[in-house]
């Protein structure tokens, strides 16, 4: 979840995807008070095995794009233009 939310994050900034000891980096710049919050909910959830800060943290990014996609979402593909 942590990487899927950081990749989205990243994109929606504008900014350069990281990975390894790069991902907080990328993260923290691309939008500090939400990149903090995934990476404390990652560190909440390797400690404790609560994943309730990382999905709450993962909400607040899905949200800068429109949401969740819900149960019935249908898009029609239209073909090559």
């Amino acid at each position: 979840m942590l990487h899927a939310a950081a990749d989205l994050l990243c994109d929606h900034r504008g900014a350069w995807v990281g990975g390894g000891k790069w991902l907080p980096r990328r993260l923290l710049q691309a939008d500090h008070a939400r990149g903090a919050a995934l990476l404390q909910g990652h560190h909440q959830l390797c400690e404790s095995g609560d994943a309730a800060a990382l999905t709450a943290a993962a909400s607040q990014v899905l949200e800068l794009v429109g949401g969740e996609v819900r149960e019935g979402y249908r898009r029609t593909w239209r073909g090559p233009r």
